[in-house]
């Protein structure tokens, strides 16, 4: 039997951590430092534009994984599905953009226009 390295609780299916503790496992930590990260990246470029964005970060790898499907992806639908705040999605748009790893195409009612992998 196996017990939880924190607490020395008997744990289930032979795994290292109980219940209580299971956020401690390398791979929860790295999807909580993760989460992290991504939302720090966020608030930095909700205060400081698109110049905070960072081409080799992690939303704009997850922003560029995200359309490497092909097609027209309007940015009203990146915000959304990738869960980033409006004014987010478009810096990275813009930034992007700029560093010519997408393209936008068209302007839409609110001005956003369309997004394609270049």
């Amino acid at each position: 039997m196996r017990t939880c390295r924190t607490c020395g609780k008997p744990t289930k299916f032979m795994k290292h951590y109980c219940s209580d503790h299971v956020e401690q496992t390398d791979y929860a930590s790295k999807i909580v430092a993760g989460r992290i990260q991504r939302q720090l990246e966020q608030d930095k470029i909700l205060e400081q534009g698109v110049d905070a964005v960072d081409a080799n970060g992690l939303l704009a790898r997850d922003l560029l994984q995200f359309i490497q499907g092909g097609g027209l992806h309007p940015l009203d639908r990146i915000h959304r599905l990738m869960n980033l705040d409006f004014e987010v999605a478009k810096a990275l748009a813009t930034s992007l953009s700029r560093a010519g790893l997408v393209k936008r195409i068209g302007i839409t009612g609110r001005g956003e226009g369309f997004l394609v992998r270049t």
